[in-house]
């Protein structure tokens, strides 16, 4: 099955309305080409040159140096004889018009085909991206919503952990921490906890400490601490108070022998105030603060200079606070 030259329709090759050109081979509907059923006959065996082809041909002759124009030269045509003139000149230049002038509507078909598709897909891909858009714009929406719960939910969860910190300090009110102190084979650590006390002018008997024992040794510390455990909750304050008195507290005024070590006296607070409390001291270099402490409570407090009020340091962010703002720093 083969397709007509001119309307691009099948063309069936054992039908009668049908004819090829001798020079290009292509096939065309005789209506297509304005032949009858007559001429189509007439032309069946005989050798026929489509508009296209007869035009090539005519232009080529009537350029051609050794073969000059001449009203007297005879010339195949496409069903009967004729004469180079300029009438058939003029007819070839009309067949050449019209067969461009069908390419033209063809293409401009074609292309109107092209761009209508071009413009569908287009149309589609910008649907496509309002959709993506409106997409984009609701998950950023649920980011937004998402990332404020997770602000409320963190803001609860440092409240819950600051509250069970507070728990976990209050337990130790009775305790506090003693450094300094070195280690002995076989020693009584309640003896030494005892002879603390009473190097600091506080008397009190073995049944006033509920428990006691060494610590971890820490890597800054060139011996392990004791942590005491009192019955009650004002010999654990006395003895903070009374070893802030005596601020030259040291091994020999318990009993050891040879150079003298400080001995400290510490609250006994939660790991992660301990933590705290270092990060503070850091700050307390770095800004020129000059003092810090912790309470009876275990809370940790930072003043400028004496004479200016006290800050609260209950977590690392109101550090950070301080840092910025300044606060307590009264000029």
């Amino acid at each position: 099955m083969s397709q007509c030259n001119i309307c691009n329709q099948s063309v069936n090759r054992n039908a009668k309305d049908k004819i090829d050109c001798s020079r290009c081979k292509n096939f065309f509907h005789g209506k297509c080409v304005n032949l009858g059923d007559t001429e189509l006959e007439q032309l069946s065996s005989s050798n026929w040159t489509c508009a296209h082809c007869e035009a090539n041909y005519r232009i080529q002759r009537a350029c051609s140096d050794s073969t000059p124009v001449r009203g007297t030269v005879p010339v195949a045509n496409s069903a009967v004889g004729s004469f180079v003139t300029v009438e058939n000149l003029n007819s070839s230049i009309a067949d050449l018009k019209t067969f461009i002038e069908q390419s033209n509507m063809k293409m401009q078909q074609d292309l109107s085909v092209s761009i209508l598709a071009c413009t569908t897909k287009i149309d589609e891909c910008y649907e496509a991206l309002t959709r993506q858009a409106e997409l984009i714009k609701e998950q950023q929406t649920a980011i937004d919503r998402l990332s404020e719960e997770n602000k409320c939910l963190r803001k609860k969860l440092d409240n819950v952990e600051l509250e069970m910190d507070e728990l976990q300090q209050y337990s130790r009110r009775n305790n506090v921490e003693i450094y300094g102190v070195p280690t002995t084979q076989g020693e009584n650590v309640s003896k030494i906890v005892l002879d603390v006390c009473k190097s600091v002018g506080m008397d009190i008997s073995k049944h006033s400490i509920d428990a006691c024992h060494r610590l971890k040794k820490r890597n800054n510390r060139p011996t392990s601490g004791i942590i005491v455990k009192f019955v009650r909750r004002t010999d654990a304050e006395d003895l903070l108070l009374r070893r802030k008195k005596k601020r030259d507290l040291n091994t020999n005024h318990i009993g050891f022998t040879g150079e003298a070590a400080p001995i400290f006296i510490n609250k006994s607070l939660t790991a992660k105030r301990s933590k705290l409390f270092a990060k503070v001291k850091q700050f307390q270099h770095d800004a020129g603060y000059k003092y810090v402490w912790t309470d009876f409570a275990g809370r940790v407090r930072i003043r400028f200079r004496e004479g200016d009020r006290a800050i609260v340091i209950n977590s690392e962010d109101d550090l950070q606070n301080l840092s910025v703002s300044g606060l307590g720093r009264d000029e």
